[in-house]
């Protein structure tokens, strides 16, 4: 479905030159969405309706970036196995959020996947602020005790990071 366009003023042609650009305001028209598929076109408002010839399918972004806090564990804290970590995640669009945790040994630069997060589920603003359990053994299968930092990830559309919080102590 072709829908009519919230523009900028624009310009209008001379007969000598039909260009110009119209500003399109598509956080206007279709607010929180991230498509690829977008596509436009220009229809002449005069009664020679004439051939109209839509873009090639382009990218628009106006779902606004998503943010979580971890607000445990703290600093320095211990754990064998089981690590509970809440957060807090804010998104303006409200949308359906997927998590991922990842953790980098203290010392080192390279965040690694945690494979040990059992989060199959979506979060919806009425579970935005919870505890997800990452079972650390998993991970890190036999290890003596070692310092790391952990970091959740938020994903929509978009994935947005939280601070690192840590190290702790596992």
């Amino acid at each position: 479905n072709w829908k009519t366009a919230t523009v900028l003023e624009s310009s209008i042609a001379t007969a000598s030159a039909y260009q110009y650009e119209i500003i399109w305001e598509s956080e206007v028209d279709i607010p929180g969405l991230d498509c690829y598929q977008v596509k436009f076109r220009a229809v002449p408002s005069d009664h020679d309706a004439g051939v109209s010839v839509p873009s090639s399918p382009f990218h628009v972004d106006n779902n606004r970036l998503p943010s979580i806090t971890v607000t445990s564990p703290g600093n320095w804290e211990h754990f064998e196995g089981s690590v509970p970590v809440s957060f807090r995640i804010t998104d303006p669009e409200e949308d359906e959020i997927s998590l991922v945790l990842q953790y980098k040994l203290e010392g080192s630069s390279i965040w690694i996947p945690a494979v040990g997060l059992n989060v199959n589920e979506v979060f919806l603003p009425s579970t935005y602020v919870s505890t997800i359990t990452w079972n650390s053994s998993e991970d890190l299968p036999g290890i003596e005790s070692m310092e790391l930092r952990i970091r959740l990830g938020v994903i929509d559309a978009d994935t947005v990071f939280s601070e690192a919080a840590g190290p702790l102590s596992i």
